[in-house]
């Protein structure tokens, strides 16, 4: 099952990107309380009751809305509190809607679970219409992540020393010029 991420997710959420963040596959400064992770969680609540992430603008730093789409996971044979196991955030970049940030429970892993996560996030209308992913270079997770993101159609197109950019094989050329121009930033 998914379905669309609203407050009462938030602490599912932390734990999930805290998570990640201890793998490498997000920032590494959301691993650990911090002043940069409590703004960040700040703003993903926000995000959680308006739709809209504050982000720095990549070319000129200044403060910016950016739409952003929550979903939430939950397998039937879950039985977790909630049955929740897994989420996926959408975010809106100039070009496409980018699968920003996804992940599942270290305790479902290897079994198939994320497969499943990606196809239901890849199903949802914004899914539907998402041709930009971003994978760290530093996540363990990196190859699982990039053949599970293939088999939904995406390669990567850019390598920096941080991230692979991947975009999906129906994607505007648009996309994959600006891809290809893109400022080397991070994400989380």
């Amino acid at each position: 099952m998914i379905a669309a991420a609203n407050l009462s997710h938030l602490r599912f959420l932390q734990g999930r990107i805290t998570e990640g963040a201890a793998t490498g596959a997000f920032e590494p400064e959301l691993r650990a309380d911090s002043p940069e992770s409590r703004l960040f969680f700040v703003n993903v609540e926000r995000m959680l009751m308006s739709g809209r992430f504050i982000e720095e603008g990549p070319r000129t730093g200044a403060l910016m809305q950016v739409a952003t789409f929550g979903y939430v996971f939950a397998p039937e044979e879950s039985s977790n509190k909630d049955g929740l196991i897994g989420f996926g955030l959408f975010k809106s970049t100039p070009v496409a809607l980018e699968l920003w940030l996804f992940g599942l429970c270290a305790s479902w892993r290897g079994r198939g679970y994320g497969k499943r996560l990606l196809a239901a996030l890849m199903a949802t209308p914004h899914g539907k219409v998402c041709y930009l992913a971003r994978v760290r270079k530093s996540a363990s997770y990196r190859a699982t992540t990039t053949s599970l993101l293939s088999r939904h159609g995406f390669s990567a197109l850019r390598e920096t020393t941080e991230t692979t950019w991947l975009v999906r094989r129906d994607a505007p050329i648009l996309v994959s010029l600006a891809v290809r121009e893109a400022p080397v930033v991070c994400q989380p």
